[in-house]
């Protein structure tokens, strides 16, 4: 943990790590300075959306779609899922998954307080050659805002 925060981070996504759990280690987390960010998914019941925002967590995580990241925004989060999360959870939200293009992003932020983008930002930098990675990281970010 120590070397986490000691690198820079902030937070630690765990996934399946279960709100039963994060007792036993949020003591330490803190003390190293970090937060625990959950998950949630479109499959979230109701009562384990109404505990996770009982741990009073920074912000949480919502995939966007049952799947694996990467994947087109075809399969990105419905209304109905997102307007669930803003009734339901007391703390800001950010969406991953499936964010890639200018209308991904204008539509989730109309309901959530962030996004993710990170298979379509690896990809912008895979495929770039070294030297003009840095400007086809600014204008892939300037494309989806």
């Amino acid at each position: 943990l120590y070397e986490s925060a000691s690198a820079g981070a902030n937070g630690l996504i765990l996934p399946d790590f279960p709100p039963e759990e994060w007792a036993s280690y949020r003591a330490a987390l803190e003390e190293a300075g970090l937060e625990l960010i959950p998950l949630v998914a479109p499959n979230t019941p109701e009562p384990r959306l109404r505990e996770i925002a009982a741990l009073n967590p920074a912000f949480v995580y919502a995939v966007s779609y049952l799947g694996v990241t990467g994947k087109s925004a075809g399969n990105s989060a419905n209304d109905a899922y997102l307007q669930r999360l803003s009734r339901q959870l007391s703390c800001p939200f950010v969406v991953g998954f499936g964010v890639r293009t200018r209308e991904d992003f204008r539509r989730l932020t109309r309901y959530a307080d962030g996004v993710v983008v990170g298979s379509a930002f690896l990809q912008v930098l895979q495929q770039a050659p070294p030297a003009r990675r840095r400007q086809k990281i600014q204008d892939f970010v300037r494309s989806i805002r």
